[in-house]
């Protein structure tokens, strides 16, 4: 409503001056007149905007350290979701806090120390904290039991082994993460 009142109040004051520069042409009575069309154009665009079912795109948090891995993925899911990239710790904690994903790609082996998943964890630990219905998808080449079992302990949602297919990965991320509308979550 404010962005049609000053749509309307905008076009009002460029026919008003336009008026003060040519005064035959236009006077108080035909002013009000186009200015009231003008409102009640605006608010049934206005209206009808509201009744659409308006799609948003949900957030999708990809954290690798590989430029490569992180190029390729946000390629495959640009046009579908909405995806930010992170490739260390702050970054990505920093992307998390902001943007609040609603699934997070997670490489486990990030800097500064690459031989450990320590900061792989600390970040899933992090986000499943403060985000508990985010989605979070591990990604490692370090696709151990053991490692697995540590992961979903810590509320990891799914385990993929590098190298990934990405039709598998598709599949997954659309599982978790699916298109939503504004008047789904209103």
């Amino acid at each position: 409503m404010m962005r049609c009142r000053h749509l309307c109040t905008r076009w009002a004051s460029e026919v008003w001056a336009n008026a003060l520069i040519v005064p035959q042409y236009i006077n108080v009575f035909s002013f009000r007149l186009c200015a009231w069309r003008a409102v009640h154009v605006l608010q049934e665009q206005y209206d009808m905007s509201k009744k659409e079912d308006i799609k948003m795109k949900p957030r999708v948090l990809i954290v690798d350290d590989d430029a490569a891995i992180t190029q390729q993925l946000f390629w495959m899911l640009c046009d579908t979701y909405e995806v930010m990239t992170a490739n260390d710790l702050q970054t990505a904690l920093r992307r998390a806090t902001v943007y609040e994903p609603a699934l997070s790609i997670l490489d486990l082996h990030l800097p500064p120390v690459l031989d450990s998943p320590e900061v792989g964890m600390r970040i899933l630990g992090y986000i499943k904290d403060r985000f508990p219905l985010s989605k979070i998808l591990i990604m490692s080449s370090a696709a151990t039991a053991e490692m697995q079992q540590a992961c979903f302990d810590n509320g990891a949602d799914e385990f993929l082994s590098k190298p990934f297919e990405t039709d598998q990965l598709l599949a997954t991320v659309r599982r978790y993460a699916p298109e939503c509308s504004l008047e789904a979550m209103a």
